[in-house]
Protein backbone atom coordinates (compact mmCIF):
# COMPACT_ATOMS: atom_id res chain seq x y z
CA UNK A 1 0.00 0.00 0.00
CA UNK A 2 0.90 3.28 -1.14
CA UNK A 3 1.06 5.59 1.90
CA UNK A 4 3.66 8.29 0.88
CA UNK A 5 0.82 11.32 0.49
CA UNK A 6 -1.41 11.18 3.11
CA UNK A 7 -3.99 13.51 3.91
CA UNK A 8 -4.56 11.75 7.22
CA UNK A 9 -8.22 12.03 8.37
CA UNK A 10 -9.96 10.89 11.84
CA UNK A 11 -13.72 10.23 12.26
CA UNK A 12 -14.91 9.30 15.52
CA UNK A 13 -17.94 7.15 15.28
CA UNK A 14 -20.09 4.17 17.18
CA UNK A 15 -18.23 0.83 17.73
CA UNK A 16 -20.23 -1.95 16.09
CA UNK A 17 -18.20 -5.13 15.89
CA UNK A 18 -14.58 -4.93 17.69
CA UNK A 19 -11.19 -5.49 15.58
CA UNK A 20 -8.85 -3.70 13.29
CA UNK A 21 -8.49 -4.24 9.77
CA UNK A 22 -6.53 -1.85 6.91
CA UNK A 23 -7.52 -1.73 3.24
CA UNK A 24 -8.94 0.39 0.41
CA UNK A 25 -12.48 1.68 0.31
CA UNK A 26 -15.55 0.59 -1.58
CA UNK A 27 -17.97 3.34 -1.38
CA UNK A 28 -21.68 2.18 -1.75
CA UNK A 29 -23.67 4.69 -2.40
CA UNK A 30 -27.24 4.66 -1.73
CA UNK A 31 -28.16 8.14 -0.74
CA UNK A 32 -29.84 9.34 -3.68
CA UNK A 33 -33.17 7.58 -2.63
CA UNK A 34 -33.46 10.23 0.08
CA UNK A 35 -33.82 13.07 -2.68
CA UNK A 36 -37.74 13.06 -2.95
CA UNK A 37 -39.56 15.50 -4.70
CA UNK A 38 -43.86 16.55 -4.04
CA UNK A 39 -45.82 16.24 -6.79
CA UNK A 40 -49.94 16.19 -7.26
CA UNK A 41 -51.52 13.11 -8.50
CA UNK A 42 -55.47 13.44 -10.28
CA UNK A 43 -58.17 11.89 -8.70
CA UNK A 44 -58.04 9.60 -11.63
CA UNK A 45 -54.37 8.26 -11.42
CA UNK A 46 -54.61 7.48 -7.91
CA UNK A 47 -55.44 3.30 -8.04
CA UNK A 48 -52.16 3.86 -10.33
CA UNK A 49 -49.93 5.65 -8.19
CA UNK A 50 -51.24 3.37 -4.88
CA UNK A 51 -50.47 0.11 -7.55
CA UNK A 52 -47.26 1.29 -8.39
CA UNK A 53 -46.58 1.35 -4.37
CA UNK A 54 -47.95 -1.93 -3.98
CA UNK A 55 -46.02 -3.22 -6.90
CA UNK A 56 -42.67 -1.93 -4.93
CA UNK A 57 -43.36 -3.41 -2.15
CA UNK A 58 -43.70 -6.77 -3.67
CA UNK A 59 -40.38 -6.12 -5.17
CA UNK A 60 -39.21 -5.30 -2.19
CA UNK A 61 -39.84 -8.36 -0.38
CA UNK A 62 -39.44 -10.68 -3.22
CA UNK A 63 -35.53 -9.54 -2.97
CA UNK A 64 -35.84 -9.72 1.08
CA UNK A 65 -37.10 -13.02 0.85
CA UNK A 66 -34.10 -14.27 -1.88
CA UNK A 67 -31.64 -13.26 0.79
CA UNK A 68 -33.48 -15.47 3.61
CA UNK A 69 -33.78 -18.35 1.55
CA UNK A 70 -29.77 -17.76 0.39
CA UNK A 71 -28.64 -18.03 3.87
CA UNK A 72 -27.26 -20.88 6.17
CA UNK A 73 -30.75 -22.06 8.27
CA UNK A 74 -28.11 -22.47 10.89
CA UNK A 75 -27.61 -18.82 11.79
CA UNK A 76 -30.37 -18.54 14.38
CA UNK A 77 -30.42 -15.01 15.32
CA UNK A 78 -29.44 -13.46 12.06
CA UNK A 79 -32.40 -15.18 10.18
CA UNK A 80 -34.60 -14.06 12.91
CA UNK A 81 -33.63 -10.20 12.62
CA UNK A 82 -34.42 -10.61 8.78
CA UNK A 83 -37.62 -12.15 9.60
CA UNK A 84 -38.73 -9.12 11.33
CA UNK A 85 -37.78 -7.09 8.41
CA UNK A 86 -40.06 -8.92 6.01
CA UNK A 87 -42.91 -8.28 8.44
CA UNK A 88 -42.28 -4.76 8.44
CA UNK A 89 -42.86 -4.28 4.59
CA UNK A 90 -46.20 -4.66 5.05
CA UNK A 91 -46.32 -3.34 8.52
CA UNK A 92 -49.75 -0.82 8.75
CA UNK A 93 -47.82 2.08 10.21
CA UNK A 94 -45.83 1.80 7.14
CA UNK A 95 -47.44 -0.19 4.48
CA UNK A 96 -51.12 0.83 5.18
CA UNK A 97 -50.51 4.67 6.32
CA UNK A 98 -48.69 5.07 3.16
CA UNK A 99 -51.57 3.88 0.68
CA UNK A 100 -54.05 6.37 3.23
CA UNK A 101 -51.96 9.10 2.54
CA UNK A 102 -51.07 8.77 -1.64
CA UNK A 103 -54.98 8.29 -1.37
CA UNK A 104 -56.26 10.91 0.95
CA UNK A 105 -53.56 13.91 -0.37
CA UNK A 106 -53.48 12.56 -3.74
CA UNK A 107 -49.74 12.39 -3.95
CA UNK A 108 -47.21 10.78 -5.76
CA UNK A 109 -45.83 7.56 -3.78
CA UNK A 110 -42.36 8.26 -3.16
CA UNK A 111 -43.23 11.69 -0.87
CA UNK A 112 -46.20 9.86 0.44
CA UNK A 113 -43.52 7.16 1.76
CA UNK A 114 -41.23 9.72 2.78
CA UNK A 115 -44.00 11.55 5.35
CA UNK A 116 -45.00 8.14 6.85
CA UNK A 117 -41.89 6.97 7.54
CA UNK A 118 -40.49 10.59 9.36
CA UNK A 119 -43.88 10.57 11.28
CA UNK A 120 -43.00 6.74 12.38
CA UNK A 121 -39.18 7.61 12.98
CA UNK A 122 -40.05 10.37 15.06
CA UNK A 123 -42.75 8.71 17.12
CA UNK A 124 -40.33 5.83 17.96
CA UNK A 125 -37.85 8.16 18.89
CA UNK A 126 -40.16 9.70 21.70
CA UNK A 127 -40.45 6.34 23.08
CA UNK A 128 -38.85 5.87 26.30
CA UNK A 129 -37.48 2.68 25.49
CA UNK A 130 -33.40 1.97 23.89
CA UNK A 131 -34.58 -0.94 22.30
CA UNK A 132 -37.93 0.73 20.06
CA UNK A 133 -35.67 3.37 19.70
CA UNK A 134 -32.87 1.54 17.97
CA UNK A 135 -35.76 -0.02 15.63
CA UNK A 136 -35.96 3.29 14.15
CA UNK A 137 -33.16 2.29 12.37
CA UNK A 138 -35.17 -0.80 10.77
CA UNK A 139 -38.78 1.21 9.50
CA UNK A 140 -35.94 3.23 7.75
CA UNK A 141 -34.08 1.16 6.10
CA UNK A 142 -37.23 -0.78 5.13
CA UNK A 143 -38.59 2.19 3.62
CA UNK A 144 -35.19 2.85 1.57
CA UNK A 145 -35.04 -0.19 0.01
CA UNK A 146 -38.99 -0.15 -0.87
CA UNK A 147 -37.61 3.99 -2.15
CA UNK A 148 -35.37 2.37 -4.15
CA UNK A 149 -37.46 0.41 -6.45
CA UNK A 150 -39.85 3.27 -6.69
CA UNK A 151 -37.28 5.12 -7.91
CA UNK A 152 -36.02 2.64 -10.27
CA UNK A 153 -32.67 2.65 -8.89
CA UNK A 154 -29.82 -0.44 -9.51
CA UNK A 155 -29.42 -2.59 -6.80
CA UNK A 156 -26.18 -2.89 -5.11
CA UNK A 157 -25.83 -6.67 -4.11
CA UNK A 158 -23.17 -6.96 -1.54
CA UNK A 159 -22.52 -10.37 -2.19
CA UNK A 160 -21.16 -9.47 -5.62
CA UNK A 161 -18.25 -7.40 -4.66
CA UNK A 162 -15.54 -9.33 -5.99
CA UNK A 163 -12.46 -7.64 -4.18
CA UNK A 164 -10.60 -7.30 -0.56
CA UNK A 165 -11.73 -4.21 0.27
CA UNK A 166 -13.50 -2.23 3.43
CA UNK A 167 -17.26 -1.11 3.00
CA UNK A 168 -18.00 2.37 3.19
CA UNK A 169 -22.10 3.08 2.72
CA UNK A 170 -24.42 5.70 3.87
CA UNK A 171 -26.08 2.84 5.67
CA UNK A 172 -26.04 -0.98 5.33
CA UNK A 173 -29.24 -2.95 6.04
CA UNK A 174 -29.02 -6.61 7.92
CA UNK A 175 -29.90 -8.25 4.67
CA UNK A 176 -26.49 -6.56 3.34
CA UNK A 177 -24.37 -7.54 6.40
CA UNK A 178 -25.66 -10.96 5.92
CA UNK A 179 -24.56 -11.37 2.39
CA UNK A 180 -20.97 -10.07 3.85
CA UNK A 181 -18.29 -12.34 2.33
CA UNK A 182 -15.49 -12.64 4.83
CA UNK A 183 -13.03 -13.61 1.96
CA UNK A 184 -13.56 -10.56 0.36
CA UNK A 185 -14.66 -7.57 2.88
CA UNK A 186 -12.70 -6.95 5.34
CA UNK A 187 -14.74 -4.69 7.78
CA UNK A 188 -17.20 -1.78 7.02
CA UNK A 189 -18.67 2.03 7.75
CA UNK A 190 -21.94 3.56 7.63
CA UNK A 191 -23.20 7.28 7.85
CA UNK A 192 -25.81 6.16 9.91
CA UNK A 193 -26.70 3.23 12.39
CA UNK A 194 -25.71 2.37 16.40
CA UNK A 195 -24.17 -0.12 18.51
CA UNK A 196 -27.59 -1.66 19.62
CA UNK A 197 -28.77 -1.70 15.32
CA UNK A 198 -29.64 -5.34 13.99
CA UNK A 199 -26.65 -4.41 11.50
CA UNK A 200 -24.74 -4.41 14.33
CA UNK A 201 -25.35 -8.08 15.63
CA UNK A 202 -25.34 -9.37 12.60
CA UNK A 203 -21.74 -7.39 12.60
CA UNK A 204 -20.72 -8.97 15.63
CA UNK A 205 -22.21 -12.81 14.93
CA UNK A 206 -19.57 -12.60 11.70
CA UNK A 207 -16.68 -10.82 13.27
CA UNK A 208 -16.13 -8.56 10.82
CA UNK A 209 -14.53 -4.71 12.31
CA UNK A 210 -17.59 -2.26 11.86
CA UNK A 211 -17.95 1.10 12.61
CA UNK A 212 -21.53 3.42 12.42
CA UNK A 213 -22.93 6.82 12.86
CA UNK A 214 -19.60 8.53 11.41
CA UNK A 215 -22.29 10.52 9.73
CA UNK A 216 -19.57 12.71 7.17
CA UNK A 217 -17.72 8.70 5.94
CA UNK A 218 -19.31 8.50 2.29
CA UNK A 219 -18.22 12.31 1.57
CA UNK A 220 -14.84 12.59 3.09
CA UNK A 221 -14.08 8.42 1.65
CA UNK A 222 -12.91 8.62 -2.30
CA UNK A 223 -13.05 4.86 -3.67
CA UNK A 224 -9.30 3.22 -3.27
CA UNK A 225 -8.44 5.30 -0.31
CA UNK A 226 -6.65 3.43 2.27
CA UNK A 227 -9.04 3.12 5.59
CA UNK A 228 -7.89 1.93 9.23
CA UNK A 229 -11.05 0.54 10.87
CA UNK A 230 -10.93 0.17 14.46
CA UNK A 231 -14.40 -1.42 15.70
CA UNK A 232 -13.24 -1.17 19.31
CA UNK A 233 -12.92 2.52 19.78
CA UNK A 234 -15.12 3.54 16.85
CA UNK A 235 -12.77 4.60 15.15
CA UNK A 236 -12.03 5.70 10.91
CA UNK A 237 -8.84 6.20 10.07
CA UNK A 238 -8.70 8.02 6.35
CA UNK A 239 -5.37 7.84 4.23
CA UNK A 240 -3.27 7.41 7.62
CA UNK A 241 0.23 8.71 7.48
CA UNK A 242 3.16 6.82 8.32
CA UNK A 243 3.43 7.50 11.73
CA UNK A 244 0.14 6.12 12.52
CA UNK A 245 0.37 3.38 9.75
CA UNK A 246 3.52 1.90 11.52
CA UNK A 247 2.06 2.59 15.17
Amino acid sequence: MNISKSDQMIIKGISGSPGICIGKAYIVDREGVNITKRYPVSDDMVPKEIDRFKQAVSKAKNDHAKVIDSLDKDLGENLNILETHMVLFKDKLLYGKTIETISHEKINAEWALRKVSGKVKTMFQQIDDKYLQARVIDIVQVSDKIMSYLFGAQDIKISDINKRVIIVAHDLSPADASQIQLERIKGFVTDRGGKDSHTSIIAKSLRIPSVFGLGLATTSVKNDDILIVDGSTGTLIINPDEDTFFK
